[in-house]
């Protein structure tokens, strides 16, 4: 335990005044539309999908899904080349569904990575190399029916035809987390977690109204994005405490409460399994979880090896030596058999937003 001097007290109220400042600043700049989710009307996305509509007409027809992709591959035009691409997507993701249903959780993996691929690019590499990764940012641009992304906004001519692409993204890479969760393999479950987030963050990007800021994002208004959100982040909670980890889990309990909060009943209603879901992630066992979490000694931990056990200490930065930059605030590594943490960041504002709570480095002496 540090004991805080009257230097660092003074310090941590003036990083206070100047988040409070920069919070007041934002505030007063234009964030784009204010949306009263209590009064806007949610649909299905499925009105959107030209896709799933011709699908189901081939289908209906009689047609394997041979004859309906060889069907469709007759034109070689752009926008029969996105539809194309996007059936051979639902075609997987439905094969996937079926292997999930049967307990097969590995070959629903392959299912749902070809449906990935059918829409990102086949040679798409996952998970992602870096978080904003081209084979989302560019590698998609083309299906998505718009314009290109270069100028301030573009986007806003291509809000509706995006939303199926992403929201279909989003839910594949959550089925994968979800079937590695089945799996008991946790250390591809977060990998898979954290690139849903990635698809997320680029969809934030993509479904701007102004590409060059995007915090001033569009919530579409389709049932699906929310109950794909709403799902991910309980099941990053699940994941985050099956491994005795509550201080990650207690962030994504803090996210998923202000997520679910947005949504007033009366707007879920006419979707039951949305309506079931907000129900279902906002009760006690939830939105209760804190860190330190004095129960953390009665939780059933389901895989002791990936544990980190030690002791901390902190590290203090030579006199004039620079911080960290604001990308490593939240960083993880090890060497010579040490975990590092990097707490704080190199701007004032964002020095104690950081969810590991420290303005220094520490590492933790441990056997790994």
């Amino acid at each position: 335990m540090v004991k805080l001097t009257e230097e660092m007290l003074a310090s941590k109220a003036e990083r206070s005044r100047t988040v409070r400042d920069a919070y007041e600043q934002a505030g007063q700049q234009d964030r784009g539309p204010r949306v009263d989710w209590g009064v806007v009307t949610l649909q299905s996305i499925e009105a959107m999908r030209s896709d799933a509509t011709l699908l189901r007409h081939y289908r209906s027809l009689g047609m394997s899904n041979e004859q309906v992709l060889a069907e469709v591959g007759q034109n070689d035009s752009d926008d029969r080349r996105i539809v194309l691409s996007r059936i051979k997507s639902l075609i997987h993701k439905e094969a996937g569904t079926s292997c999930f249903k049967a307990g097969d959780f590995s070959g629903a993996i392959v299912e749902y990575e070809a449906a990935l691929r059918a829409l990102v690019g086949p040679n798409a590499v996952f998970p992602s190399r870096k978080y904003f990764d081209d084979q989302y940012m560019t590698g998609i641009r083309w299906r998505t029916g718009g314009s290109s992304f270069d100028t301030p906004g573009a986007a806003q001519e291509t809000v509706t035809a995006d939303v199926p692409l992403f929201i279909d993204l989003i839910a594949l890479a959550g089925n994968i987390a979800q079937c590695y969760v089945r799996l008991g393999k946790y250390l591809e479950a977060i990998d898979w977690t954290q690139e849903t987030e990635v698809i997320m963050n680029v969809a934030r990007i993509h479904l701007s109204y102004d590409v060059w800021v995007a915090w001033r994002y569009p919530f579409p208004n389709v049932q699906e994005f929310w109950n794909i959100r709403l799902k991910h982040y309980k099941r990053c909670i699940d994941i985050f405490l099956a491994l005795g980890n509550t201080a990650t889990a207690a962030a994504y309990t803090l996210t998923l409460t202000g997520e679910n909060s947005t949504l007033p009943d009366e707007t879920t209603k006419p979707f039951p399994a949305l309506h079931k879901l907000r129900h279902d992630v906002f009760n006690p066992d939830v939105f209760m979880r804190r860190h330190p979490e004095p129960n953390v000694s009665e939780a059933k931990v389901q895989h002791p090896d990936l544990q980190v056990l030690g002791v901390w200490e902190r590290q203090q930065y030579a006199s004039g030596s620079q911080k960290p930059g604001g990308r490593l605030y939240s960083s993880v590594w090890i060497w010579k058999g040490s975990m590092y943490v990097a707490g704080g960041t190199a701007t004032p504002a964002h020095n104690e937003r950081d969810i590991v709570g420290l303005t220094d480095t520490w590492f933790v002496r441990s056997s790994i």
